[in-house]
C-alpha cells in the first residue's frame, strides 16, 4: 500500500503501510485518517520509539518535503516482536491523525466561562471535562445551582451542545468574592450507561474529620444543656430541624480547599 516517513525526535523512520482507513472524531464529527504501519528498528534505537510511545505522538512527514504540511499523529503500539540474539526488531503501530483542538471558552447554560486549565477525554463514548477557572461570587453561586443536566458548548472545539452534569467541584476563596474552582463535567450518556465517577478526595477525609469533631461537641453540648434544664424537650427537638439551605451550605464546605492551585499541582 506504499510507505511513509515518520519523524521521532530527530530520527526519520521509513514504515510500510499495512492498512489505511478513516474514523469519525468524537470531538468534532470530522473524518480523521488512521494508518497501520510496520517498520524495522535496531535495538540501539529502541529508545527513540519508546520515547514516542511515552509521549504519544510523532510527526508524519509530507512526501514532497514541505514541512508546513507535516502532520502530528497519535501513536499506539499494536505489536512488537524480536528474536533473541538478533538486533533487528519489528514494530507495528497505529497512527491516528491528531486534531488541533483549542478551547476558546465554555458555554454552560447561560454562562460563558474561560478556564485557565482545561482537559477532556472520552469514557465509553461519553465526554468528561475537567477545568480550573476563576469566577466571581455570582457566577460561583450560579454554577452551584445548575439543574441536574444542562447544555455545554466547547467554543473553539465544537458548537454542538452536549447534555452534561456537574461532577466533582473543588474550590477556594480568600475573600468570598472571587473563587478558584476546579470542576468536572460529565456527559449525561455516561450516567445512562450505569457508570459513575468514583471521586472521594478531599471530601472523604474532610467529612471524617468534621463529622467526628462536630458529633462529639454536639452530643456533649446537648447533654450539658439538658442536665442544667436549659432546654425543654420541644426546644431540643428544634435543634435537629436544619433548613435545607443550611444543609446545602454545609455540604459545600466539604469541597473547600485552602488554595485550589496548590491542590491541583499535588493532584497531578
Amino acid at each position: 500500500m506504499g510507505i511513509i516517513r515518520l519523524k521521532i525526535e530527530d530520527q526519520v523512520t521509513v514504515a510500510e503501510i499495512l492498512d489505511q482507513h478513516t474514523v469519525i472524531s468524537q470531538n468534532t464529527g470530522k473524518e480523521l485518517f488512521q494508518l497501520e504501519v510496520k517498520f524495522k528498528a535496531h535495538e540501539n534505537h529502541r529508545n527513540f520509539y519508546t520515547a514516542a510511545l511515552g509521549k504519544g505522538t510523532a510527526t508524519l512527514l509530507f512526501p514532497e518535503g514541505d514541512s508546513t504540511k507535516d502532520i502530528t499523529v497519535d501513536v499506539y503500539e499494536k505489536e512488537h516482536s524480536y528474536t533473541v540474539g538478533q538486533p533487528i526488531q519489528s514494530c507495528t503501530w497505529l497512527l491516528s491523525e491528531r486534531e488541533d483542538l483549542r478551547l476558546e471558552s465554555l458555554q454552560i447554560g447561560d454562562m460563558t466561562l474561560t478556564p485557565y486549565k482545561y482537559e477532556d477525554h472520552f469514557d465509553c463514548d461519553a465526554l468528561i471535562c475537567t477545568m480550573c477557572m476563576q469566577v466571581d461570587a455570582t457566577t460561583y453561586e450560579t454554577l452551584r445551582n445548575l439543574p441536574p443536566y444542562f447544555p455545554v458548548i466547547r467554543k473553539g472545539i465544537s458548537d454542538e451542545p452536549r447534555s452534561m452534569r456537574l461532577g466533582l467541584v473543588l474550590w477556594s476563596s480568600d475573600d468570598e468574592e472571587m473563587f478558584k474552582v476546579k470542576a468536572t463535567l460529565v456527559e449525561e450518556s455516561y450516567d445512562k450507561n450505569g457508570r459513575r465517577l468514583n471521586l472521594l478526595e478531599p471530601m472523604f477525609t474532610n467529612v471524617m474529620q468534621l463529622l467526628a469533631v462536630t458529633s462529639a461537641r454536639f452530643t456533649q453540648l446537648l447533654d450539658v444543656l439538658e442536665a442544667k434544664g436549659i432546654l425543654t424537650e420541644e426546644e431540643k427537638n428544634k435543634v435537629f430541624e436544619v433548613p435545607e439551605s443550611e444543609l446545602r451550605h454545609r455540604n459545600d464546605l466539604f469541597y473547600r480547599l485552602e488554595d485550589l492551585d496548590k491542590w491541583v499541582e499535588l493532584d497531578n
